[in-house]
């Protein structure tokens, strides 16, 4: 099959006034190439880095190396199935362009070689994408609508969005050292259309870097499926990105690759999306939130763990009220079923008070009368949770009937004893 019959494809790169006016060459690349089949396409875009001096030259070399090396797998996966080995593949072929950049440099420093990867291998059942950086690749299914006569091209959509950094005019480069911690390896179902661009690119073509511009996207996708050769699609195409209008929307240079099933220019006869916001998966909205070109606050869910963080002394101190009201409400019940317990709780503090303090325990009981004869104070009143033979509390002294002697100062403290006449002589 004749790869024109199977694939329509269009690209071009076209300077930003921005760089007319430094006398600064265009930093864009972009290179399409269709295997011998027919059946398998390569579409790959690079954006050089503005601050890096030889960015042009880097991206016109990642550009190419990549179509060619990603048709080179087409071949390979004719006989093969799909599986990690092609993820193996793409990183094994990233190693490869970086060490003839150093050659290229004869250096091990890259930085002026500093440009993004934005490309993708489709085929009959789908292909995968490849993105490091801004810029973006999109397609979707082309679904014909009988009654209307309208297709719709968001069908079955698939997105791999712009990757920037934290701040504005922030991106990320395959030149870099960190490059793996930025790569995405995306599969992608089968497709009818696919349109690749740099950030220039998605400024045109894209809303908020999120969904296709309808209005900007059918024009030319109507204007390019008019033309009958690839040179004319590349001439109207750059005619579209040079015009003075879309300088107005963006200064940067300006890069779009379109590749088209022959079908779709077959059953298109007035093309739209339809729904997209709907079509387009949650996730791939939560992934683009950080693309937007304007500065922004953080994610609610990234100012939540930050309130939390602040809010942690805070948390501490509730918690260890918490934790004090609830050892009250332990001790209060305690004293309330278990007053013997409560008894030498206070005994327990008591002893700390200084020596020369007298303080009577309040849960104490009255001395009983003693017998006058016998001398036996076995019943003497002892509370069970202390020893009797270590009670140091000093004790208010008593008469026989249990009254406070005024007569007799206290007595120091002393031992107590279960033990008749010891006790009886300790009383006394």
């Amino acid at each position: 099959m004749n790869s024109a019959d199977e694939w329509i494809i269009a690209n071009a790169s076209v300077i930003g006034p921005g760089h007319q006016k430094t006398n600064t060459p265009c930093q864009d690349a972009s290179v399409i190439q269709v295997g011998e089949s027919g059946e398998w396409v390569a579409v790959v875009v690079s954006d050089g880095a503005g601050t890096a001096s030889h960015s042009q030259e880097g991206s016109s070399f990642i550009a190419g190396f990549f179509a060619t090396s990603l048709i080179s797998l087409s071949v390979e996966l004719a006989s093969r199935a799909p599986g990690q080995w092609i993820n193996d593949y793409v990183i094994e072929r990233i190693l490869e362009a970086r060490h003839s950049l150093r050659a290229k440099a004869a250096s091990d420093d890259i930085s002026k070689y500093h440009c993004t990867l934005v490309a993708c291998l489709l085929g009959p059942s789908g292909g995968f994408a490849i993105h490091i950086g801004d810029g973006a690749i999109f397609g979707g299914n082309a679904a014909h609508q009988q009654l209307t006569g309208e297709t719709q091209l968001n069908s079955n959509f698939f997105i791999s969005a712009p990757d920037n950094g934290e701040y504005t005019n922030e991106t990320y480069f395959v030149t870099e050292g960190n490059w793996i911690k930025n790569l995405r390896i995306t599969p992608m179902p089968k497709l009818d259309w696919i349109y690749a661009c740099t950030d220039g690119g998605t400024a045109l073509s894209m809303i908020a870097d999120k969904e296709p511009k309808e209005g900007f996207i059918v024009p030319v996708l109507n204007e390019i499926l008019k033309k009958n050769s690839t040179a004319e699609r590349n001439t109207v195409l750059t005619s579209i990105l040079a015009d003075p209008q879309a300088d107005k929307v963006t200064g940067d240079d300006k890069t779009i690759a379109i590749a088209c099933r022959t079908d779709l220019k077959m059953s298109a006869r007035i093309l739209r999306f339809q729904g997209l916001s709907q079509n387009i998966p949650e996730k791939i909205n939560q992934v683009t939130e950080k693309s937007n070109p304007e500065p922004k606050e953080p994610p609610p869910q990234l100012s939540n763990s930050i309130n939390r963080r602040r809010a942690t002394p805070i948390r501490a101190l509730a918690y260890g009220l918490c934790a004090f009201a609830a050892v009250i409400a332990i001790v209060t019940a305690i004293a309330l079923l278990k007053p013997d317990y409560l008894s030498a709780f206070e005994i327990s503090w008591l002893k700390r008070l200084p020596t020369d303090t007298t303080i009577p325990s309040s849960s104490a009981q009255p001395l009983p009368k003693s017998k006058e004869v016998g001398g036996n104070t076995s019943n003497l009143a002892v509370p069970r949770s202390e020893s009797p033979s270590t009670r140091n509390v000093e004790k208010p002294v008593t008469d026989g009937a249990g009254r406070l002697d005024e007569t007799n100062p206290p007595m120091q403290p002393t031992a107590v004893s279960a033990r008749g006449s010891n006790d009886e002589k300790a009383i006394k």
